[in-house]
Order: structure tokens, then sequence, then C-alpha cells
């Protein structure tokens, strides 16, 4: 019988190696830049003082064969401090899988000292084990909202998606180009923005965090951040390069007021994933307005991002459509506090769970 220990940074090369032979389906050695963010990522990360290890699990011989990612952060609850955990990544090298080695991993991370355990970028897989170990299905917060910036080049992107069709799609996109040119100058339907009567700048640390302070909304749950934690998680984030460029806009009114901000990839030709989005309900559209058009401008087709629960109305009239992939998970011991997760009573952005890491990048050299 093989037991489970604390991760250990001595570890990290092998734990890389298992990741390759988990997700690659491979049995070479990780490359040398997947062992240092593994290193980096769980050892030298702002938060590293809360003392909230992640776990492997050794088999008879003393070989790591499972590997669990917590990943700890701070936040509140109604305003008093708790211990969050976000579980990163789970695996099990295939010569041991159906040993429910995964879901003793699973079960070993929740009896933690944290508050609350979360992930946003489970699989299904994941869902499974979260779900057999006593996790919940937070099922609001796995809502996303899309808006097309140029359908046709969406429709392109579908076509060629799909092998059978792959062949269509070269003869499709100057098509799609006149037709998306065109869209955008006829003055009903979505591929029309309405007039962007604000302006954006770009954002540092301070405007955004004075933003999150004076025009956030209030919701139960919401990290914690200090100007050194939020660059370095910041810059972390940036470095997921195949979806993007990391933008960073303060968005103000035509009076110069602070309206709110964001933080996206641009992605020309491609879909653009939002980060973290912020302001007053009040005033949220003309903010979602600046970065439709902002993502646009610079070559974008799809916009999509986490449903906001406080802007699901402007979301719906600025023509954004809404899927669910299940994709966030909790496990609180609090009922409160799983309750708030249930209800989307929460400021969790992308930024706040597993989603801005770049375990799931292509490949490493």
């Amino acid at each position: 019988m093989g037991r489970i220990r604390d991760f250990r940074r001595e570890d990290s090369a092998r734990v890389a190696d298992l990741y390759v032979r988990a997700y690659r389906d491979s049995d070479a050695s990780a490359p040398g830049s997947l062992r240092a963010y593994f290193e980096r990522i769980y050892f030298e990360n702002p938060w590293t003082s809360l003392e909230q290890p992640c776990h492997v699990y050794e088999n008879e011989t003393g070989e790591i064969r499972g590997f669990v990612g917590l990943f700890p952060r701070p936040m509140t609850f109604e305003g008093r401090p708790i211990r969050v955990a976000v579980l990163s990544t789970i695996m099990v090298d295939p010569s041991e899988r159906g040993r429910s080695i995964g879901l003793r991993l699973m079960q070993h991370a929740f009896a933690g000292p944290q508050d609350l355990t979360f992930t946003d970028g489970a699989n299904a897989a994941c869902r499974k084990l979260w779900l057999a170990a006593g996790g919940d299905l937070c099922v609001l917060l796995s809502c996303n909202w899309m808006r097309s910036l140029r359908p046709g080049a969406e429709l392109v992107a579908r076509v060629a998606a799909r092998a059978s069709l792959r062949p269509f799609a070269a003869a499709l996109r100057p098509l799609a180009a006149s037709f998306d040119a065109l869209a955008a100058r006829v003055p009903v339907g979505g591929a029309r923005l309405p007039v962007v009567r604000a302006s954006g700048d770009p954002a540092d640390v301070s405007d955004m965090l004075a933003c999150r302070t004076s025009l956030a909304t209030r919701p139960a749950l919401a990290p914690v951040y200090d100007p050194a934690s939020f660059r370095w998680l910041l810059d972390a984030t940036a470095e997921a390069n195949l979806r993007g460029r990391l933008e960073r806009t303060l968005v103000r009114g035509d009076d110069g007021r602070v309206l709110g901000w964001y933080v996206y990839f641009s992605n020309p030709g491609g879909l653009c994933d939002v980060m973290q989005l912020g302001g007053d309900p009040a005033t949220i559209d003309q903010v979602l307005l600046h970065l439709f058009r902002h993502a646009r401008d610079r070559g974008g087709v799809v916009l999509r991002g986490r449903l906001e629960p406080a802007f699901v109305s402007q979301l719906e009239h600025l023509d954004c459509r809404f899927h669910f992939p299940l994709t966030v998970l909790g496990h609180a011991r609090d009922a409160a506090i799983a309750q708030a997760m249930q209800a989307g009573n929460t400021a969790l952005s992308r930024l706040d769970g597993e989603w801005w890491m770049r375990f799931s990048d292509g490949p490493w050299s």
C-alpha cells in the first residue's frame, strides 16, 4: 500500500515527469521549463506562507505516481478572513489507474485546514472525482458568456474545426471578411456595436485595486489582494501567451469619471478570454462596450468571459449568449460558504482560480 505525503520542492522534476506521462501520454522526461514552472508556481508564489501544501502519492517502492496541486489564496467571507485552496491539477500515473488513487488524493485535499476548496477548470474526470469525494458542482459560477465580434469569421472557425468541412474554410474566408465588414455597418443586428461614449487607458495595479475598492460589488466571498501579490498574479497570467496578449484597461466616462476595468487576452483571428471585469452595475454597459470594441479593433473573433451575476441583464441586452461548461466545483465545511458558492455570491474571477495557470498550454520547451 502506497502513501500520501506533502509535496516538496525536490519533487518538482518527478512531478513534472508525471505530468508528461499523465497528460501527454509520453514516457519522455519533462522539459526544463515545465519542471521550473512547477517549482515556481507552488514554491515561489506570494502566498507560500499560508502553509497549504500540495500532496503526492508514493507507491510501495517510493516512486511518485500521483499528485494533487493546491494553491493557497487568502479571501474573506462576510468580512472575516478565511483560508482557501485552489485545486489546480490532479493526476495519476497511467500505470496506477483503477486503484482509487485519484479519489484518495481528492479526499486528502479536502481534509486540509482550508475553509474552502474550489477549482474553475475541471474536466469530466476531475468532476467525477470531486463529486465522489463529497464536493459540489457550482452551476451558476460555471456559466460563461460569449459575444461574437465577427460572425462570419466565427462561422469559418467552426467549419475549420470539423475535419470533414475543413477544405471549405479557405474558400469561405474572403466571403466571411466581406460579410463582417458589411454587418458592422448595418444599423441592426448583433455585429454592429453601439456607440461607445467611454474612453480607456492602460491600467496599472494601483488603478485596478482602487477600482475594486470603490466600484466593485460587495458579494459575500471575495479574494484579498495587495499590490505585490496582484502584480505577481498578472505577470504570471501574461505568460500564457498562447492565449494572446494580456490587456489591462481602465475605462472612464466622457466626464472623466472611472467606470470600471477589464483584463483580457486580445487574440487576433481567434477567441479572446476575459480574465477579470468589474465596475458599477449602473454603468457596466459602457465598460462592456469598450471591451467589445477594444477586442474587435485588435482582430478578435469571439469574446468569452465568466458570468458576473450582477451584470447578467446588461450582458443579455448586449447580445451575449450563455453556456454552462460545468467547470467550477467547490467544497466547504461551512454551509454558508457552500451556499454562497452555489448562489454565485462571490467576486471570483478567472484570476482567482486555476484558469490563469499555464499547465494546459501547448508544447513546453
